[in-house]
């Protein structure tokens, strides 16, 4: 190399680290990665997008497994609470390809495993509806099963996701009213006896004796007339749907109590009343009209003198706090609990 050359060479060298002397080397050094935000990973991890979305029919057992392949909740818990749904007991129809009951679980997998945080988050409301160790199984999510059914049948379900704007209500309306399970609580999914096991919650109490009941003053002076009466004939007075209400948390692990506030002999009002864990709630306040949960209240007393404002009495005979064995006697409604 000539001396020429190498003076070329420095003088190159001497210019480039003037100019990142001027202009700072941190322009060009890498930039840090910024963090990646945080989220919920929905799909079963040994699940690929092309398996999710096949066409391809398979059995319901294919897509619980999908569930229970993945060690992290709620999908483990879904699964769980899927196989106790009486729809889903029977094995052989588990492991059928391409059955009504393989098409609505599928169904509600692909729903769940596309599930955003939102969703999930609602998801887990669904799951925890009533007390967990103590109902037989999981009613918002056998409802969303029987809605599931109809799924391939009607289009305007095709796309349907309860998890989106999650409502109790919506899914008890389109389930419990319109779904062909159901068929307006006239399929014989409806005996006293699994509608007891179903309506397992006070909200789902509260929603329930609102849109089966029908307010009839006619039955006032009908002796005896229990819970499974009333439910049967499907109309009473206040006491009476108190009776339904009381007998189903019960049923289903709360304590609940008939509330009732005399204003003179024989004249009052009953409702059913429940302990929760931030005090009482009344949950059924039975009057013709359709009237949400109220509360919390400190003790069943207080929930007496509620119904005395809500009406605007200012006198007062007797207060019961009772359980359905004492009120029915006290009203001549026992009977064989019928």
């Amino acid at each position: 190399m000539s001396g020429e050359s190498r003076w070329k060479i420095v003088a190159v060298v001497i210019v480039t680290s003037a100019l990142l002397g001027a202009v700072g080397w941190q322009q060009f050094a890498p930039k840090p990665t910024p963090p990646t935000t945080m989220t919920i990973t929905p799909a079963v991890t040994t699940v690929s997008k092309t398996q999710i979305t096949t066409t391809e029919a398979r059995p319901a057992n294919y897509y619980l497994s999908l569930l229970e392949s993945n060690s992290s909740e709620p999908y483990v818990q879904l699964a769980k609470e899927l196989r106790k749904l009486p729809e889903l007991s029977n094995t052989t129809e588990l492991n059928i390809v391409d059955s009504k009951t393989s098409g609505a679980v599928e169904s509600i997998v692909t729903v769940v495993l596309k599930a955003d945080r939102s969703e999930l988050i609602a998801l887990g409301k669904i799951l925890n509806e009533g007390i967990p160790s103590r109902r037989k199984l999981c009613a918002p999510l056998q409802a969303w099963l029987w809605v599931a059914y109809d799924v391939k049948v009607y289009d305007h379900l095709r796309d349907y996701n309860p998890l989106k704007s999650y409502s109790l209500g919506s899914l008890l309306n389109q389930a419990w009213r319109r779904s062909t399970t159901s068929n307006g609580y006239n399929s014989t999914r409806w005996s006293y006896e699994e509608a007891r096991e179903r309506v397992n919650s006070p909200e789902l109490v509260n929603w329930f004796i609102f849109d089966y009941l029908v307010f009839d003053m006619a039955r006032d002076n009908v002796h005896p007339q229990g819970p499974k009466k009333t439910y049967e004939t499907r109309r009473g007075v206040c006491r009476h749907a108190a009776y339904v209400a009381t007998e189903f948390l019960t049923y289903n692990g709360y304590e609940a109590k008939d509330v009732t506030y005399l204003w003179a002999d024989g004249q009052g009002h009953s409702v059913s009343a429940v302990k929760l864990d931030d005090g009482i709630w009344l949950a059924v306040d039975f009057r013709g009209r359709n009237l949400p949960m109220k509360g919390p209240f400190k003790t069943y007393i207080d929930v007496a003198y509620y119904i005395a404002n809500s009406y605007g009495w200012t006198t007062m005979y007797r207060i019961f706090v009772e359980d359905n064995y004492q009120i029915m006697e006290r009203n001549s409604d026992l009977g064989a609990w019928g």
